[in-house]
């Protein structure tokens, strides 16, 4: 039967693997996700175990997994509905958070045990990468140096395409379920998914369903998951028109200073062309000036000349010499 029920609301992702008798489907996610990086985990206790009282509030409260393994090492495990912003510094804090209680009162640093923080989210964390499993960890990439083994954060993208899987492992069955729940039936779990441990995980699904009760707080919180979706996308569209109208501003600031820079340009080479203009009038009243004073010289010569043409005509009828005709 299929009973839509989806694993990624938070209370049905506790009540899996934080339930007092699920106990080992959690050592085996927890087996499945860190397995292959050397981890072995044979015991684990739940620090904050499931509560249906704990979902019976509207609020839409941060619910985790806190447990601790049988070498000490403390686990953090959290489901989130997307990829934000301000998720990675969340997780950081998270963690930070976490870490710093261990040193109690009167304990010394050595005594603090490693913090490993499981992510699983269900958009992608960056926005061009489709990996499935991202680990961090405290490296120096030059050196080729592991600072410490106590921070250790893993980030699982769930796959948005149904279907079987390329490569199939517990982890992938793992994060495949949790993806696609809501649309498996028990009755008839396609051959790869069918294992006893998914089969226990489809127990409590179809457990959730049967109980009104359960079923009413999953149905309050999925309410609460999708009005927090909508704010979410309702955030996202609102910070998109507001960088279009930014970037929008911020193009018409640049046209409008460039078009100063040009009218400025233009402003500064019409001077220069008034300035070219005066200085050319400035020599042809000087070169019209200098031509007025010549004409006035040679005037003033003709003149000279003409005085002396006429004294010298009357000497000569002085003497009775009769000058040529002019």
């Amino acid at each position: 039967m299929i009973y839509n029920i989806r694993p990624t609301v938070d209370m049905v992702f506790k009540k899996i693997f934080a339930s007092v008798g699920n106990v080992d489907l959690l050592r085996h996610f927890l087996e499945s996700v860190l397995g292959p990086y050397g981890y072995s985990i044979e015991h684990v206790t739940v620090k904050n175990p499931y509560n249906e009282r704990d979902f019976r509030s509207q609020k839409m409260s941060v619910v985790d997994i806190k447990a601790e393994d049988d070498s000490g090492r403390n686990h953090q495990i959290e489901i989130q509905i997307g990829g934000s912003s301000g998720l990675v510094p969340r997780i950081l804090f998270t963690w930070a958070g976490i870490y710093s209680k261990l040193l109690g009162r009167g304990r010394n640093y050595d005594e603090l045990k490693p913090v490993i923080s499981i992510w699983v989210l269900q958009g992608r964390l960056f926005a061009r990468k489709i990996t499935r499993h991202f680990r961090f960890r405290l490296w120096d990439t030059k050196a080729k140096q592991l600072l410490t083994d106590h921070l250790d954060i893993h980030v699982l993208q769930l796959q948005s395409r149904a279907g079987e899987p390329k490569i199939v492992d517990d982890e992938v069955r793992w994060l495949y379920f949790l993806r696609f729940g809501h649309r498996l039936d028990d009755e008839n779990l396609p051959g790869w998914l069918d294992t006893p441990f998914i089969r226990r995980a489809m127990a409590v699904i179809k457990e959730i369903r049967e109980s009104e009760e359960t079923y009413e707080q999953y149905e309050a919180r999925l309410k609460g998951e999708r009005w927090y979706n909508t704010l979410v996308a309702v955030n996202k569209r609102e910070k998109r028109e507001a960088r279009l109208k930014i970037q929008q501003a911020r193009q018409e600031r640049r046209q409008a200073e460039q078009e100063r820079r040009q009218a400025e340009q233009e402003k500064r080479q019409a001077r220069q062309e008034v300035k070219q203009l005066t200085g050319k009038l400035e020599k042809t009243e000087q070169a019209l000036k200098s031509s007025k004073e010549t004409v006035s010289h040679l005037s003033s010569s003709l003149n000279q000349m003409s005085s002396k043409l006429d004294q010298m005509a009357t000497l000569l009828k002085q003497h009775g010499i009769m000058p040529p005709d002019q």
